[in-house]
């Protein structure tokens, strides 16, 4: 519980009395993914997308991945019947392998300083920023491995055994139908791999932060030049 005050705060206790809050569509989240990104959140989206659990909260009855499993505690206060599913790999070194090989990146120095220029990256990297400074409050440490052992043994700590299920996507349909007390459908259990999409996108945002940048600098090298060599002077330097 002094992990839970000192990642959420002193006012922890008041999530846990929050009063359900109805969402606009008349619905309530059935499903709360608490897993860390980089977990098999895609294969577990995708499951749950074939079981139907994809529509409540304002549309949707089910939120896995970031940032849902960094407000899953404020969710549970809004959603107290809520089923939580903590998505896990097989360990922390296989996690912190699969994160830095791709969304980790953000976490960097060049990434951010390449998308700063454009508005809709910049507002996605302060996201990641406030996620990444949660964490270091959660480890007391640099964000590493560690950060992956304490949000588990969190989400053990706050979440209620009957309301949550430690989830390995490989496990497949059977676990995860029994706990959400629906049928085991009649397809295999999704295995995704969004790493190669997760890389390109990445790139993509580093190209056009890029883009970006050179045009400023192109600007501001002609707007120096001119101040330089004014029209009138650089005629009659040239002869003209």
């Amino acid at each position: 519980m002094q992990r839970a005050r000192k990642a959420y705060g002193n006012d922890f206790s008041q999530h846990k009395s929050a009063q359900l809050m109805e969402s606009d569509a008349g619905d309530t989240l059935q499903v709360i993914g608490a897993g860390l990104p980089r977990t098999g959140t895609t294969s577990l989206e995708a499951a749950l997308e074939i079981r139907a659990l994809k529509k409540g909260l304002r549309g949707y009855r089910a939120a896995v991945d970031a940032p849902t499993c960094e407000v899953y505690v404020e969710l549970l206060a809004m959603f107290p019947n809520a089923k939580v599913i903590l998505s896990v790999r097989d360990s922390k070194e296989q996690w912190w392998k699969s994160f830095t090989d791709t969304v980790g990146v953000q976490l960097g120095f060049i990434y951010p300083l390449l998308v700063h220029p454009v508005g809709f990256l910049l507002a996605q990297q302060r996201v990641v920023w406030a996620v990444e400074k949660h964490w270091a409050a959660l480890t007391g440490s640099e964000i590493g491995t560690k950060v992956y052992t304490a949000h588990n043994q969190l989400v053990h700590e706050i979440v209620p055994k009957k309301q949550l299920l430690e989830f390995n996507v490989k496990e497949g349909w059977p676990r995860l139908c029994e706990f959400l007390e629906v049928p085991v459908p009649d397809v295999p259990f999704p295995n995704l791999n969004d790493a190669k999409a997760i890389k390109k996108n990445l790139f993509g945002a580093k190209v056009r932060g890029a883009g970006v940048w050179s045009l400023y600098l192109t600007l501001a090298g002609v707007s120096a030049f001119l101040l330089i060599w004014p029209p009138a002077a650089l005629k009659r330097a040239l002869g003209l």
